[in-house]
């Protein structure tokens, strides 16, 4: 089942340029994006990963102007389709959340209406944005609740939240935020609340989805294995600034940046000789960030060049990185060849 698209009109189909977010403190501004840069192309997975409070999920609230009081857009576009998201107003943006671009969170229980069934929630989407009503929206649900995976929809329309496993909630999240088949899917840690096993059937659940709607997905997570299986491309965020961008198999097989370099260790290896290896130092305070390279003061290649903030700069096709020892490593093997 589908509903019919409006034709889009550019490449990248979700353009992020140079996104700054603050929020407004007693003590300060707090920066916690700051000159964000970022490309989702169409039918395109991107995971953004980063530990927690470097600015991932504030990413995705801002794409759909969902940043909770006091924060606000600074500078920068939102592009989707050529349209800027930051430029809209409330109405306007109202007509493009859950109809274009929808948006699964990381807790369904916080998400989901726990007096509302389940199917009710979902109807709910197509009646904004479809004018869909009755026994159709109904049959509409049920059958977008069979692409979910799941076997009754009767049944499942019925059900209350509370009734339901954590995977299954988080399915009916999923179906909200595809009811009215939108073209960019963000999903914002949607496996954190779940066990192993449910976790690799919401990827493979998305995965599909994906190939079949030609969805593009952004994919926001601290899990760099989960990433390294749902996605094609890779953006790692550090302290609300990107310090790497490359495709999954080169950052994995060569991570230029430290930060990556430490995130990939931290990874659990397939036996007890292969520990995980924890970042030393914690991520900086927002309100008290050092100057230059943010991660300075937990880098263990760190040196005096690194007193100043480095670029974002391309050393191969499709891989980026802010680094000054990564730059200088990678000016020296293409010298090399």
């Amino acid at each position: 089942m589908g509903f019919g698209r409006p034709e889009l009109k550019s490449t990248h189909l979700l353009e992020i340029k140079a996104l700054t977010v603050e929020f407004p403190m007693d003590q300060g501004v707090l920066r916690a994006v700051d000159e964000v840069s970022l490309s989702l192309a169409r039918g395109e997975s991107l995971g953004l990963v980063g530990e927690s409070g470097c600015g991932k999920s504030v990413m995705a609230q801002s794409i759909l102007g969902l940043l909770p009081p006091p924060g606000r857009v600074r500078a920068g576009e939102i592009l989707f389709d050529g349209m800027d998201l930051v430029k809209l107003s409330p109405p306007e943006l109202r007509k493009v959340r859950g109809r274009r671009i929808g948006i699964v969170f990381q807790e369904p229980m916080r998400s989901l209406n726990p007096v509302l069934r389940c199917g009710e929630q979902v109807a709910e989407v197509l009646r904004a944005h479809r004018g869909v009503r009755g026994g159709e929206a109904r049959a509409q649900v049920c059958a977008i609740f069979e692409q979910m995976g799941f076997h009754d929809g009767g049944d499942l329309y019925d059900a209350y939240p509370h009734q339901l496993s954590g995977g299954m909630r988080q399915r009916v999240m999923i179906a909200v935020a595809l009811a009215c088949d939108p073209c960019v899917l963000l999903a914002d840690e949607p496996t954190t609340a779940l066990d192993v096993t449910i976790q690799a059937q919401i990827i493979s659940l998305l995965a599909r989805l994906k190939r079949a709607r030609n969805l593009s997905v952004l994919f926001i997570s601290h899990n760099l294995a989960l990433v390294s299986e749902a996605c094609e491309r890779v953006a790692v965020m550090y302290a609300g600034r990107i310090v790497e961008v490359a495709p999954v198999a080169g950052l994995f097989d060569k991570p230029w940046h430290p930060y990556t370099r430490a995130l990939i260790a931290c990874l659990p290896g397939v036996d007890d000789a292969t520990r995980p290896t924890p970042i030393p130092g914690e991520v900086p305070h927002p309100l008290a960030l050092p100057g230059g390279c943010r991660f300075r003061d937990r880098c263990p290649e760190a040196r005096a060049a690194c007193g100043k903030e480095p670029p974002l700069v391309e050393g191969e096709a499709g891989h980026w990185v802010r680094c000054w020892v990564a730059q200088e490593a990678v000016g020296r093997n293409h010298d090399a060849e």
